[in-house]
């Protein structure tokens, strides 16, 4: 429920408010109302409200000043400023703003915005808490299947101290997972950890994990753990290059006869089409979020010959690479990002 603070000079505009609000009770609470921006900073140090409605034209404290006081001590509160001349919605910093006189549908809107962004920390802890318990099973797929899945939710929220305390406590007890299996900290551990920002927060992610798995894999002790879930592993670190199944069988300590047919009891696929699938599913998935050129990508996955990459492409999905890329495009999903991470260890920029 999000917590609200009305404040405005005129008793009417509190009213007509309070009014707005209160018929939408259950999602959210009227901590208290202020006539100036004076008496509104000694409610915001003693409420902590979430969101500050507050109007721009008030005696006393200018609403610029009372903004960047508020900012400044309170970096995760959001303001509404009510003006009289404004776009119908404008972003800057923590403050957004609303022409008036107020539409209803549109206030309640905005605030709808709010507080569905105060939910997403506890949505990328969720994540995070997901991610250590695959790491604990030793899951290499389904972790970096995690790690975008905590980009995406950190990118649909307000990058914030909430954020970053949860990815710090993680990373901490990804430390203590390094001790846990007797693996050796990366060299990259030991400096000050930078994670002011998504693209840094994210990067260093990806470099534990990859650190971390590389080193689970290279234990080679499967004894200790499930022969599948270590091959799984190993084929997950190694796809893109046309992994075989002799390699993995060696690497488990298995035959190659004994692998094949445990790998088809296990998972219900047999070994070529599994490694088949991981590919062209990685394929899919970098001609949706970047713009890397069909023979780039083909290389990428060490098909060496891109008319036979896109007859394998077709065979799997029905149509060509570029088909496909058209085909996102036109349903308007694209994609791109800025910065896609290629598990081989490469960014794309």
């Amino acid at each position: 429920m999000l917590k609200v603070l009305i404040v405005d000079d005129e008793r009417l505009e509190r009213e007509a408010l309070r009014k707005i609000l209160l018929n939408h009770s259950n999602k959210f609470v009227i901590m208290g109302e202020a006539s100036s921006a004076n008496d509104a900073l000694l409610l915001i140090r003693n409420m902590y409200p979430d969101v500050i409605i507050m109007d721009e034209k008030m005696p006393g404290m200018s609403s610029e000043l009372a903004t960047e006081l508020i900012i400044k001590e309170f970096p995760n509160m959001s303001i509404v400023l009510l003006k009289e001349f404004s776009e119908n919605e404008s972003i800057k910093q923590s403050t957004l703003s609303l022409r008036k006189p107020i539409r209803p549908s549109h206030l309640l809107a905005l605030l709808e915005k709010l507080a569905q962004a105060k939910e997403r920390p506890y949505e990328i802890a969720e994540v995070l808490e997901k991610l250590l318990q695959r790491i604990r099973e030793e899951d290499y797929k389904e972790s970096k299947e995690l790690v975008g899945e905590f980009m995406d939710t950190t990118q649909k929220a307000n990058w914030n101290k909430d954020t970053q305390l949860a990815l710090t406590t993680f990373l901490h007890t990804i430390r203590s997972i390094y001790e846990e299996k007797d693996i050796a900290l990366p060299p990259f551990s030991k400096n000050s950890i930078d994670i002011t920002s998504i693209d840094k927060a994210s990067a260093y992610l990806y470099e534990w994990i990859e650190d971390l798995f590389t080193k689970i894999i290279n234990q080679n002790k499967p004894e200790d753990r499930k022969q599948i879930q270590c091959a799984l592993n190993y084929i997950e670190k190694n796809y893109q290059r046309g992994v075989t199944l002799e390699e993995v069988a060696e690497h488990v300590h298995l035959s190659p006869h004994y692998l094949s047919r445990l790998f088809k009891k296990e998972l219900n696929i047999n070994f070529v089409n599994y490694v088949s699938e991981r590919r062209i599913n990685l394929a899919k998935e970098m001609l949706e979020k970047t713009d890397m050129p069909v023979i780039n990508i083909a290389l990428e996955l060490s098909y060496h010959e891109p008319n036979y990459f896109s007859k394998v492409f077709k065979k799997s999905t029905g149509m060509t690479p570029s088909e496909y890329r058209r085909q996102i495009e036109d349903a308007g999903k694209h994609l791109l990002k800025r910065n896609y991470y290629i598990p081989n260890g490469k960014w794309y920029i």
